[in-house]
């Protein structure tokens, strides 16, 4: 049997090897070859993998605020403390449509101003911290005061919901809408 160059190792069925001329796939190698090394598909790729990394590393990133250790009043961890004055020094801020004390890495004052403002479109009707109906009673009768409810979110804290405030229905609307825009889902800035 004579030696043919043609002949492609590997492929030898007897009688009948595949012939080099035979391979459809020789070509479209090429082809593959010279997109992977041309310039465009390279800085493109690059660029992909820069950019993925650099999302990446924003999505890992820390919070720039510094870690501060939750204050412990009779073995419970209170992040703000167990009083309007610890809570002050904590840094942390009373959000009027959470009604809860918030750390600073949680409170978005900017936020916050938007919903708490006199020209709010949360509840125009309620709009600042001052002129918010809050009652003690379902009757809505005897009122409460804010400094009521700062007090009162401690409290809260410990026991479940033990102390009640009652408000007109156009308040959880205004609640609802006022922790979409805190989630973030109403602005990017928010980060978690």
């Amino acid at each position: 049997m004579a030696y043919d160059p043609l002949r492609v190792a590997g492929f030898w069925d007897g009688d009948n090897a595949l012939l080099a001329s035979e391979i459809e796939c020789a070509p479209s190698r090429n082809r593959l070859r010279r997109l992977i090394t041309s310039p465009h598909f390279l800085y493109s790729t690059t660029i992909v993998i820069i950019l993925g990394l650099y999302l990446f590393q924003l999505n890992v990133q820390e919070s720039p605020r510094p870690y501060k250790p939750p204050a412990k009043v009779d073995g419970t961890e209170r992040v703000c403390g167990a009083s309007q004055e610890e809570a002050r020094s904590l840094g942390c801020e009373f959000d009027v449509y959470v009604y809860q004390w918030l750390p600073p890495s949680c409170y978005d004052r900017p936020v916050a101003e938007k919903s708490e403002s006199n020209s709010s479109d949360l509840y125009p009707a309620a709009a600042g911290r001052t002129t918010f109906p809050l009652f003690w009673d379902p009757d809505m009768v005897k009122p409460a005061t804010l400094e009521d409810a700062m007090l009162a979110a401690f409290e809260n804290i410990e026991n479940g919901f033990a102390i009640e405030f009652y408000t007109a229905w156009e308040y959880h609307r205004a609640h609802c809408l006022h922790l979409w825009r805190l989630s973030g889902l109403e602005s990017p800035k928010t980060q978690f």
